[in-house]
């Protein structure tokens, strides 16, 4: 706790409106919760770490840290979603 990393104010894209974060630390809110029994285990970790990378500015030592995995693993993950570069390249 003493020497967790500072957790950043996340705004959800496109709304302007700040997010709270959730009691795992993950941003909540903008418009992102999932109905129960819509999406799978996967889909919503990929929107997980989505949320996560977008709230820190796509710092993936942070994002990792927030999501309570290594950094080998978040990199795993977002090749297996197939998230390498194809939202960074597109992110404004």
């Amino acid at each position: 706790p003493g020497d967790a990393p500072a957790a950043r104010e996340a705004t959800p894209v496109g709304t302007g409106a700040p997010a709270s974060r959730g009691s795992a630390g993950l941003a909540t809110g903008g418009g992102d919760e999932i109905p129960c029994g819509c999406a799978s285990l996967a889909e919503i970790e990929k929107m997980a770490i989505l949320r996560t990378l977008r709230a820190t500015g796509w710092n993936r030592n942070e994002a990792a840290g927030i999501l309570g995995i290594n950094k080998s693993t978040l990199y795993r993950k977002l090749k297996q979603y197939g998230l390498l570069n194809g939202e960074r390249k597109g992110k404004q």
